[in-house]
């Protein structure tokens, strides 16, 4: 996490699922960066993360490690249909350095 902070990069992850559900799995995981709720798959849908059918037919937030400019353009992203799947944290660092 420092190697991001040093670099300016905030790691944040975002879900479909309501905000209680994701206070909980904060809690329960101890995760170092925020969980975010976009129930209503606003930001989802702007980045073209729906993975759709893939929860028993039910569209979900689709795995994906992607880097925003302030703007909100995507300026590299790694999409994934399987949550184990993700870039090392050395390849996230090399790529934010090219911009």
């Amino acid at each position: 996490m420092k190697e991001f902070e040093a670099k300016g990069i905030r790691i944040v992850a975002i879900s479909s699922d309501e905000k209680e559900v994701l206070a909980e799995a904060q809690r329960d995981l101890a995760l170092p960066f925020p969980l975010l709720s976009d129930a209503d798959e606003q930001v989802i849908k702007r980045y073209g993360l729906v993975h759709a059918g893939a929860n028993n037919g039910q569209d979900i937030a689709r795995p994906a490690e992607i880097l925003l400019d302030g703007q909100g353009v995507i300026r590299w992203a790694v999409f994934s249909d399987n949550l184990r799947v993700a870039p090392r944290p050395e390849d996230v660092l090399e790529a934010a350095a090219k911009w």
